[in-house]
């Protein structure tokens, strides 16, 4: 499955297109009320937020030696293709102040909605803090000459129970946060290592017949529709009683778990099986490659789609009205992200002499 003149993985970019599709499709009911949404949107919250981080986990690599030059390398990487796109975005899409500038860099999900810039770029100061936890697990792993595998496997217990006993300081009301997120990260490190443990499997599915797959994928799919379904009549909006990952709402800890994980796995399965049956098209592949531009872009072109919908009386109602939706607004951000890509990749922390590809 993995091209050999490039270093993506095919069925990864199906998995990544899917959940940048569906987080486009979540933000067609903004702001998004948990229990009193329509069922897609429930279905969406459950999971596809953990499903980036899970596929994030899918990419690391412990480095056999973490001296001063691989970290260094690690932070000039991660700064530039998340934290760089974090304030150049949010300042382009904020009304500027200095009072703001201080909001966007204190970063939590409620300081962006407090400072009307995009909200959803909670994510990616979140991403390099959970990237940050794991690299520290692994360098601790390699100090103490301790099996990663099995480093990861006890971090994704602990980091999982930090993330659900930490403090939130998520009441609106409060108009606080975490600094960076650094709780939800916590719960985004252990998807990675559960992604980092679950790859050498996936990969296996990825050349194994295509009824594995499947009936990997019917497996994952029954056990999160009967946590989702069972959790559903308790989402009551204002008691945490949700999965709202950015705001730390995670709900009962095992329905959260259950519903993020099998949820995941029933995706990149099912994007397996896609790929197997049809290979290499490359508009996913583009897709997958450039999820960070989509989501950059795609929250206003929603906005606007749904602002001209409104003005005609057209309001989303239910799955298909509001696909009417997500289907404009994911093709013209994807297009709006080639376009940029051709003449400056650097807004969406691509370098301009890292030859870009398609696959």
């Amino acid at each position: 499955m993995k091209d050999e003149k490039s270093t993506r993985i095919g069925y990864i970019d199906y998995a990544k297109a899917v959940a940048i599709f569906l987080v486009v499709l979540g933000h067609t009911n903004d702001p998004y009320t948990p229990g009193k949404a329509w069922l897609y949107m429930d279905v969406c919250y459950a999971f596809h937020m953990p499903l980036f981080f899970l596929l994030s986990g899918f990419f690391i690599r412990p480095k056999e030696n973490y001296d001063a030059a691989s970290w260094g390398n690690f932070f000039r990487k991660n700064l530039f293709t998340l934290i760089f796109p974090y304030f150049l975005w949010g300042i382009i899409f904020m009304p500027f102040s200095f009072g703001g500038i201080a909001r966007l860099a204190y970063g939590s999900w409620i300081q962006l909605k407090l400072l009307h810039t995009v909200s959803a770029l909670w994510f990616l100061p979140t991403l390099f803090l959970g990237r940050c936890y794991c690299e520290g697990v692994f360098h601790f792993s390699r100090k103490m000459k301790i099996s990663p595998s099995i480093c990861a496997a006890v971090s994704m217990v602990v980091f999982t129970a930090a993330a659900f006993l930490l403090p939130h300081h998520n009441q609106m009301g409060k108009q606080m946060g975490n600094f960076w997120e650094y709780d939800i990260a916590f719960f985004a490190a252990a998807m990675m290592f559960a992604g980092y443990l679950l790859r050498p499997f996936l990969d296996y599915l990825a050349h194994a017949a295509w009824w594995k797959t499947a009936f990997f994928a019917l497996v994952c799919g029954a056990i999160f529709a009967a946590g989702f379904f069972a959790e559903r009549p308790s989402l009551v909006p204002g008691v945490n009683n949700s999965m709202l990952m950015c705001n730390a709402e995670y709900g009962p800890w095992y329905y959260c778990l259950l519903n993020a994980v099998s949820g995941s796995l029933t995706v990149v399965a099912l994007a397996i099986l896609v790929y197997q049956c049809f290979p290499d098209r490359q508009v996913i592949l583009f897709t997958g490659a450039n999820t960070l531009g989509i989501f950059l872009l795609h929250k206003n072109v929603v906005y606007a789609l749904k602002d001209f919908c409104a003005a005609r009386n057209f309001v989303p109602a239910d799955l298909w009205t509001g696909l009417a939706i997500t289907i404009p607004a994911f093709i013209l951000s994807l297009l709006a992200v080639r376009g940029i890509l051709g003449f400056c990749p650097e807004l969406f922390g691509k370098r301009t002499s890292v030859k870009r590809r398609v696959e």
